[in-house]
């Protein structure tokens, strides 16, 4: 059986789960015996004898021998046998003696579990993290076996695990402990909606008898709007190489009643993409940041223009840390973008693929940029067997966006013998950005 109490520790919650029974153990016999007479318990069978004078009893178990002296307990199989008192059951006047019986409890030793579990800060702002943790300490007098923990957090990302394991929007834990023995795990949960969460853990396992099931106390979190609230707006959030997108950024004070101070702000713009424009914000290598503050309702308008220079897809990572009163705290935001460049497409048009003998037919190909932007250095190998196409490579200075390049125009006559004929093109090209494509 556990108990639970609760312990409140400098901006620290912790809910503690107890074993009921400082001995871990539970009472499975209690019956008043003569010597000879034997007792079961826990499936095993002894056998009881008193001594003379009535001071002590002796238990046996398959020959094992145990001497238990009058208010005391011994231990024997897991199990704690217990001679509470020696009594006169009755006069044997034939012997001339006194005939004694014994009091035998028997307690079965139990698997015990205590649960610590804290929580850094029961208020948060969405985006904002903060740290549980927990320990599962095994303090009965077995191994506690088939336990199995489960903490539940929904509306929350749980981040940084250490010792137990993720499963969906659960922590879980499973394995035995034995004595004396405890497990620790922590995680991060970051708060994803306003809303008010309430969780509890639950905690099973076998004790040696039975399978105990228990709860923890119940921990709220408190989660509130953005303190400060970062929006994003990308004009466009797909562009083909060399095109832009303007990012607005704004930074909110969202909260209901303080001033947010020494924000610092950050913007990770990735190798793919160029800044050709931008305000308020400094550049540091590929991050632009800002520092700043604001009062309440206040909000601040970023701007930056980006070019497309490499296909990919990217993340638009930004943070702020800013402080609140006494405390600081920190809020993400990311938003994604992604590049294309189509392929330089190669066609042929034939009038006639299939001919009789001296059938003429005529041979086009061609190669084309699907594209908006110009594609340049383009460099065209072409192979073939027919007559009239040179095994050459066509170097071309540039293709402008949605137009073709004619590469080969070539009258054919089949000769007087049955053959295939074959023409091969491959082509090779820079984008505007200077990115080499094959």
């Amino acid at each position: 059986m556990i108990k639970k109490r609760c312990i409140l520790l400098l901006f620290l919650i912790v809910f503690l789960v107890r074993p009921a029974y400082g001995e871990s153990r539970e009472k499975i016999y209690d019956d008043w015996l003569h010597t000879d007479e034997s007792f079961t318990a826990a499936n095993k069978t002894f056998v009881i004898g008193i001594d003379q004078p009535a001071d002590s009893a002796s238990v046996n178990l398959n020959g094992y021998g145990l001497i238990i002296e009058r208010g005391v307990c011994e231990d024997i199989a897991n199990l704690s046998i217990c001679l509470n008192a020696l009594n006169v059951s009755y006069r044997n006047f034939t012997q001339h003696e006194d005939v004694y019986k014994a009091k035998i409890a028997v307690y079965s030793y139990l698997a015990d579990l205590e649960l610590t579990r804290a929580i850094e800060e029961s208020e948060l702002s969405i985006g904002e993290t903060t740290k549980v943790s927990i320990v599962i300490k095994s303090t009965g007098r077995l191994i506690a076996s088939d336990i199995e923990y489960s903490d539940t957090f929904n509306d929350f990302d749980i981040l940084d695990m250490d010792g137990c394991n993720i499963r969906g929007k659960s922590v879980v834990w499973a394995g035995s402990l034995p004595v004396d023995r405890e497990v620790r795990c922590s995680w991060k949960i970051k708060a994803k909606n306003k809303a008010s969460f309430s969780s509890n853990a639950s905690l099973t396992y076998y004790n040696g008898v039975e399978t105990i099931t228990e709860s923890s106390d119940t921990i709220s979190v408190n989660v509130q709007d953005y303190s400060l609230k970062i929006l994003f707006n990308l004009s466009r959030d797909k562009l083909e190489v060399g095109e832009t997108s303007n990012i607005s950024i704004i930074l909110r004070n969202n909260h209901s009643t303080e001033n947010l101070n020494n924000i610092y702000f950050y913007l990770d713009i990735p190798d793919g993409l160029e800044v050709l424009e931008k305000s308020r914000l400094t550049k540091q290598d590929q991050t632009y940041t800002l520092r700043d503050s604001l009062d309440l309702d206040e909000e601040r308008k970023l701007f930056v223009m980006l070019k497309a220079k490499y296909p990919g897809k990217y993340s638009l990572e930004s943070y702020a840390r800013f402080g609140v009163g006494s405390l600081t705290k920190r809020v993400d935001k990311t938003e994604e973008l992604e590049v294309y460049l189509d392929n330089l497409s190669i066609s042929f048009k034939i009038t006639n693929k299939v001919l009789s003998l001296f059938e003429k037919t005529n041979i086009k190909a061609y190669v084309a940029n699907p594209n908006k932007g110009t594609l340049s250095d383009i460099s065209a190998f072409i192979n073939s067997n027919i007559v009239g196409i040179d095994i050459e490579t066509i170097n071309i200075e540039e293709i402008i966006g949605k137009s073709n390049y004619k590469l080969i125009d070539v009258d054919f006559t089949a000769p007087n013998i049955s053959h295939q004929y074959f023409v091969f093109v491959n082509a090779s090209y820079k984008s505007l950005s200077g990115q080499k494509f094959h």
